[in-house]
């Protein structure tokens, strides 16, 4: 519906489109991530504005960009979805779930802070990494934020792509230790 909207499909062995969604309004929304949880179900993390009804219900930005989390069944069919964010702007740029069904996600708070039910993260500057662990159910069990404001440019920058690679790490984690 606008610029920017979210598309999720799922292929089946044969390559063949087994089912597909898409979401949006007239504001911006892009998918950042998806990763495959143990039981099937498709988890996806990115980043919203305005209003989105993801199959549960509308799901609404507190003004600018805000992080959501979108979960779906192996046929497609809505579990859960959720908004994370306060005023300003939060990013999502990756997730991994783990073999029990935690979830990792990293993001990049911009202004404002995030909290994902527990813990809250106040932006320091702009940029600012943001990882959290959900439990299977989706409460918070850890909200850990790295501010970059005071750090060289050249140096942000390359923090900026480990966050990007925190969800493989994180996957591995999980891997290596399923009961964190």
């Amino acid at each position: 519906e606008g610029s920017f909207d979210i598309f999720v499909m799922k292929l089946d062995d044969d390559g063949d489109v087994a089912w597909q969604h898409s979401y949006g309004d007239r504001f911006q929304q892009y998918a950042a991530s998806v990763a495959m949880a143990p039981n099937g179900d498709v988890v996806v993390v990115g980043t919203m504005q305005g209003a989105v009804d993801f199959g549960g219900g509308l799901v609404r930005s507190n003004g600018g960009d805000d992080i959501f989390l979108l979960r779906l069944d192996a046929n497609g069919a809505h579990v859960s979805s959720r908004q994370f964010g306060q005023n300003g702007n939060q990013s999502a740029m990756a997730i991994a779930v783990g073999i029990d069904g935690q979830v990792g996600i990293s993001g990049l708070l911009r202004t404002g802070g995030l909290g994902f039910g527990g813990d809250f993260f106040s932006a320091a500057g702009s940029d600012d990494i943001v990882v959290a662990v959900l439990d299977a159910a989706g409460v918070e069990m850890i909200l850990r934020g790295l501010p970059l404001a005071r750090m060289v440019p050249a140096a942000r920058g390359a923090i900026m792509v480990l966050c990007i690679s925190i969800a493989s790490a994180t996957e591995e984690i999980f891997r290596i230790h399923p009961g964190i």
